[in-house]
């Protein structure tokens, strides 16, 4: 039985990019939680949120270039689409990445 990766028709690409975009709606969230909201102040609970965001973002990208290297005619012109997507997910993981080494200090305010 052939995999959907396997069968590059225009219905099985649109199924693929809704798990990658589902994949990606879910790490935006975390990233919210754990990166933005109150919770990156505890070390614990913010380094493996950051983790999970990675991993999944990581993911994404995977599959966003399994994707993208299909020789069907049909989604030849989404792939320059999925390029642009991985190059935003790739700058993404980068900046994640990033939080892990410079900690934001708060700027003292002068009045």
């Amino acid at each position: 039985m052939l995999t959907e990766f396997e069968k590059p028709t225009l219905d099985n690409y649109s199924k693929s990019i809704q798990k990658i975009c589902m994949y990606l709606v879910v790490s935006i969230l975390l990233i919210a939680l754990f990166i933005i909201s109150p919770l990156k102040n505890y070390y614990v609970v913010s380094t493996i949120g950051k983790i999970v965001c990675i991993l999944l973002l990581a993911f994404a990208l995977y599959q966003n270039i399994i994707l993208s290297t299909g020789d069907n005619q049909q989604v030849k012109a989404n792939q320059v689409y999925s390029y642009i997507l991985s190059l935003f997910i790739f700058v993404l993981i980068l900046s994640i990445l990033r939080k892990f080494f410079i900690k934001s200090t708060p700027v003292p305010v002068i009045i």
